[in-house]
């Protein structure tokens, strides 16, 4: 008789909350216990009712930047880590990284500090 174990997967390493000065940059780590093949994504939520994808993959090998977040700004850190370059203060928002399958998700703020002057 055979038996099959399926690991659950949890992720050991969430984003975390950061404050930076607009012109910086920030790093959010979403790392996970074990092998993860299919579709999973960053989104930025800048209000309870909306959000954008930053970046999907599928099967970790397909990558895709959402619309509006270019690629000398935002960049894939590892397999499933989000770095932002160049911050300005529209950046500031929650990030959430999504494993979908797994239903398993984490996030953090971005605080983006310095002038502003777009009227």
């Amino acid at each position: 008789m055979a038996s099959w174990s399926f690991a659950e997967l949890v992720i050991t390493q969430p984003p975390r909350s950061a404050v930076r000065e607009v012109g910086g940059s920030v790093q959010f780590d979403c790392s996970i216990s074990g092998t993860y093949q299919y579709y999973f994504d960053w989104r930025r939520h800048q209000s309870p009712l909306h959000s954008d994808v930053v970046y999907y993959t599928i099967n970790n090998t397909e990558f895709v930047r959402g619309p509006g977040f270019p690629a000398e700004r935002f960049h894939r850190a590892g397999d499933y880590g989000l770095r932002i370059t160049s911050l300005t203060v529209v950046d500031g928002a929650n990030y959430r990284c999504e494993f979908n399958l797994e239903s398993l998700s984490a996030s953090a703020n971005l605080f983006v500090m310095g002038a502003y002057f777009g009227f």
